[in-house]
């Protein structure tokens, strides 16, 4: 699953790439609005979860025993990733490249490692 926050109050997913959601509408669910966070971390498919690292989604995602891959944006997420990843050891972190982009490579690679 993978839940996009729209531009706009009226989202049609047409930001996405050309035929991107066409591409995945076999492998997974894409989700265009706030999902139910708690009832998808408690579902038993669910086997790790991608966050921002902020407060709220760590404790729901502990609470739930789901590991996570960091994906830090800004303030104390990125203190919290360290925590995470090397303290905890309940989540793999993303790279930034020098540009503080993370390339889809980075991210297949640490799914990959996640499974």
């Amino acid at each position: 699953m993978w839940v996009v926050k729209c531009p706009d109050d009226e989202c049609s997913l047409g930001f996405l790439p050309k035929g991107f959601v066409d591409r995945v509408k076999d492998r997974g669910l894409l989700m265009s609005s706030w999902v139910p966070q708690l009832e998808v971390l408690s579902h038993k498919s669910t086997g790790g979860f991608l966050t921002h690292c902020g407060w709220n989604s760590i404790l729901e995602s502990i609470s739930h025993a789901v590991p996570m891959i960091a994906w830090p944006l800004y303030a104390e997420q990125k203190l919290n990733t360290v925590i995470l990843d090397k303290g905890l050891k309940v989540a793999l972190t993303l790279k930034f490249n020098e540009d503080r982009v993370v390339e889809a490579d980075e991210i297949a690679e640490v799914v990959k490692e996640f499974c």
